[in-house]
C-alpha cells in the first residue's frame, strides 16, 4: 500500500508543481475578442501630447470652463483607460453587432457596469481605428443610481455625463465634463 501512494505521489507532485496555465491567462499570447479600449487610448494620450484644451465642467446648472495649454492626458482620459471588456471573464458576456460603418457590443448580463460599446469607423468597419466611441455604463447600489454616457471623437474632443440618482429621495445630479480640441 506505502508503494502505491509513494508511487501516485511521484506522478501526481510534477503535474501540481509545474501546472499549465491557459492559453487565454499567457499575457502576450491573448487573442483580443472585442476593440481594445485601453490600448487606444494609450496611443491617443501620445497622438495629443501637446494639444490645447478647453474644458468645462457643469455641475447641474453651475458651469465652469478654462483653458489648458498642457493638460494631463492621464488623467482626463482616465475614465476612458477603464473601460475594458477584453478580459476573459467577459468573452461570452457581450454581443456584437455590426451595421455601416460602426460596430457595436451590447452587455448580455445585466449586472456588468459596462452596457455598450458603440464604436464609428471612418471608412470599412475594423480598418483603422475608430473615428468616434460611445460607451454606456450603469451602477446600482443600495443608495443611488448611476448611469454615465461617454463620447469620444479623436476630431473633436470628448464628454463625460454622468447622472447620480438618490434612490431614497429621487434627487438627482448631473456632471458634464467636456473637453473640446483647440488648434
Amino acid at each position: 500500500m506505502k508503494k502505491y501512494i509513494c508511487f501516485v505521489i511521484i506522478l501526481i507532485y510534477p503535474i501540481l508543481f509545474f501546472k499549465c496555465t491557459p492559453p487565454e491567462i499567457q499575457g502576450e499570447n491573448i487573442q483580443k475578442k472585442f476593440f481594445d479600449i485601453p490600448t487606444f487610448i494609450s496611443e491617443e494620450k501620445k497622438r495629443l501630447d501637446g494639444t490645447h484644451i478647453r474644458k468645462t465642467i457643469q455641475l447641474n446648472e453651475k458651469s465652469e470652463s478654462q483653458h489648458i495649454k498642457d493638460p494631463n492626458w492621464e488623467q482626463e482620459l482616465s475614465e476612458f483607460s477603464k473601460t475594458n471588456i477584453n478580459k476573459p471573464a467577459l468573452r461570452d458576456k457581450y454581443e456584437e453587432k455590426s451595421s455601416g460603418k460602426s460596430k457595436k457590443y451590447i452587455a448580455l448580463d445585466k449586472t456588468l457596469h459596462t452596457k455598450e460599446v458603440r464604436l464609428e469607423y471612418p471608412g470599412n468597419i475594423g480598418e483603422g481605428n475608430p473615428s468616434r466611441i460611445y460607451i454606456l455604463k450603469e451602477k446600482n447600489n443600495i443608495l443611488n443610481r448611476e448611469r454615465t454616457e461617454m463620447n469620444y471623437s479623436q476630431v473633436s474632443g470628448f464628454s463625460i455625463r454622468s447622472i447620480r440618482k438618490s434612490i431614497s429621495d429621487e434627487t438627482a445630479d448631473t456632471i458634464l465634463i467636456t473637453i473640446e480640441y483647440l488648434p
